[in-house]
């Protein structure tokens, strides 16, 4: 640093001095002005004596100047509790006021100081104690969803509304809810809610107060929850389906609007047409079968009926088409084959449904039933059909079976069962007219012929073997042949049934016994009238033409003679010689011998049934 010199010290010492005077005089004017001063005294009032927190309260300084007419002049500093509320507040008229609402509740020292002014007046303080009482806040709450949905979470707000300066602080609480206190940050406080259940909960804010405002209660807050609403959705696993199907089936979902979050449907669903209601799983879903469903286009509609927490709601139509089923036909009563031609023939058919089904019901048609064409049975109760006819009835031994169908069950013709017939035994019993004849004499042979399916068949009549002419056909189980006995002898005819397609062949015979034609005596002369009768009688029965015949005519001359057929013309009465009574001599007896039949007539071709 450098030095000053010997110049520059003495000239600050010389302004030292200067200012040392300079002091010492204004001291001395200083004590000369403040006992010229008058002195002064300063009161504090205010407008409210009872102020609550937010109020506004002036108050005023009112400086008096001691034995003077001329008021105070200058300004007032006004405090409140030591702190500055205002300061160089102007004197008018002998009075500072000032203002203020931010007095906090509680008691508060306030203070007015006036400094005094220049050299006419002396400085004064004064004082109050200003009572703020707390202020009465309004609470209340509100949502921000009312009502709303179960699974959704709702703000509730809690408002305290105060009318000083400041924001009421502190905390709202909810008794008897279980839920926190709130803390207010400028006068609010909030939290989330779920109620957790459909329904509704009733809060009471309770507001715990501080400095500036009391406590208070907020007006009761309802919150109502809804229940969430729903879809219902149908699915099928197969479309179309048909009736009593095994397998198909409808698949309903019900879900909250609000997604998986919200939580799971419970409760039951029913469907239209009605099949029942089904309870929904874990999942929200439910199955229902098709099954029993009547065939057609049927339109599905699901309705959830809604539970505690979830609302009702209905699906969308679905469009379901079931099919009438196709179910095999049973065959029963079927006799084992062959069947013996003319044999009771039974037939027992039956629809086949699946356990639980409907009964089928309708018709079904055996075709051919017999020689008339169709036979149609109405199912019974047990869905069974019963044909009756016998063996052969159908030539062609194939039946095809068709099934109406009803409203459930499909018809449709079934395979055809087809029955193999053996033919039936036939009994042939012949007979003759007469056991004992004479040769000459005509028999009828008749051939009884029982059996089922033997008319149209034929009986070959024999004697020894022989032929006894064409075969005879049977009709109304008879056959019969005329033959003319030409030979004495036992005679042993013999009818063979040649069967038919249905019927199996037999025979049978009858034995016819011949005597010999009595000889005719020689007349030596004109017989007696007893003579004449005997030789007449004789003629007769030489001559005499037989029994009618029902197929034929023929004679037997014995075994292996050969059948003529035809009708025998009666022989020529024999002439009369004179004999050797008549003249007059013992007559020998001589046989007549009798006339040769006339020829034949044109042959006929023998008739049978």
């Amino acid at each position: 640093m450098r030095r000053l010199g010997i110049r520059h010290l003495t000239a600050a010492v010389a302004a030292a001095l200067v200012l040392a005077a300079a002091g010492a005089q204004s001291a001395a004017a200083g004590q000369t002005r403040a006992a010229a001063l008058s002195p002064t005294t300063t009161t504090v009032t205010t407008t409210k004596a009872s102020a609550v927190y937010g109020d506004s309260v002036t108050f005023r300084a009112n400086v008096f100047v001691a034995n003077s007419t001329i008021p105070a002049s200058g300004a007032v500093t006004f405090a409140v509790d030591g702190v500055t509320l205002a300061a160089g507040v102007a004197i008018s008229g002998g009075v500072a006021a000032v203002t203020t609402s931010a007095l906090s509740g509680g008691s508060h020292a306030i203070t007015a100081s006036y400094p005094g002014a220049g050299v006419s007046f002396s400085p004064s303080n004064g004082s109050l104690t200003q009572v703020v009482a707390k202020a009465n806040p309004t609470v209340t709450l509100g949502s921000s969803a009312n009502p709303s949905t179960f699974g959704n979470y709702v703000t509730v707000t809690a408002t305290v509304t105060g009318i000083g300066p400041s924001q009421p602080s502190g905390s709202v609480s909810f008794p008897s809810s279980g839920l926190p206190a709130v803390t207010l940050a400028a006068g609010q406080g909030t939290f989330q809610y779920n109620r957790g259940s459909a329904g509704s909960t009733t809060f009471q804010g309770l507001y715990s107060g501080d400095a500036n405002y009391n406590a208070a209660s907020a007006t009761a807050l309802t919150q109502v929850v809804n229940p969430a609403p729903t879809t219902v959705t149908l699915v099928s696993s197969q479309n179309p389906s048909w009736y009593y199907q095994t397998g198909p089936s409808v698949t309903v979902t019900v879900a909250a609007v609000g997604g998986p979050s919200v939580g799971v449907p419970t409760g039951k669903v029913t469907t239209t047409p009605g099949n029942g209601y089904v309870n929904l799983d874990a999942s929200g879903k439910a199955t229902f079968l098709l099954r029993d469903y009547t065939p057609g286009v049927t339109t599905l509609v699901g309705t959830y009926s809604g539970d505690a927490n979830f609302a009702p709601s209905t699906s969308a139509p679905l469009i379901q088409t079931i099919t009438k089923s196709s179910q095999p036909l049973t065959i029963a009563g079927v006799p084992a084959t062959p069947v013996v031609y003319g044999s009771p023939l039974a037939f027992m058919f039956s629809v086949k449904s699946p356990a639980g089904a409907r009964v089928p019901t309708g018709t079904l048609t055996l075709n051919p039933f017999d020689a008339d064409g169709n036979a149609t049975k109405t199912l019974s109760g047990t869905a069974t059909a019963t044909f009756a006819t016998t063996a052969g009835a159908n030539a062609s031994g194939s039946y095809v079976v068709t099934y109406s169908g009803d409203a459930y069950y499909a018809g449709g013709t079934f395979r055809a069962i087809t029955v193999a017939v053996t033919k039936v035994s036939s009994t042939v019993a012949v007979s003759a007219s007469a056991s004992s004849a004479t040769v000459g004499d005509t028999v009828t042979l008749t051939a009884t012929v029982t059996g089922p399916g033997t008319d149209g068949g034929s009986v070959l009549f024999t004697d020894g073997g022989q032929s006894l002419g064409p075969p005879v056909t049977v009709t109304g189980g008879r056959a019969g042949r005329s033959v003319t006995l030409a030979g004495p002898g036992k005679h042993t005819f013999r009818a063979v049934f040649s069967g038919t397609a249905n019927a199996g062949g037999s025979e049978a015979t009858v034995d016819v016994a011949v005597a010999p034609a009595a000889a005719s005596p020689t007349p030596a002369a004109a017989p007696t009238p007893a003579a004449d009768k005997g030789v007449a009688d004789a003629g007769k029965r030489a001559a005499a033409p037989g029994p009618a015949t029902t197929t034929g005519a023929g004679s037997a001359a014995g075994p292996g003679a050969k059948v003529t057929a035809g009708t025998a013309k009666p022989a020529a009465r024999p002439t009369a010689k004179p004999t050797a009574a008549a003249a007059g001599k013992p007559a020998r007896p001589k046989a007549a011998k009798p006339t040769k039949p006339a020829a034949p007539k044109a042959k006929q071709k023998p008739t049978g049934k």
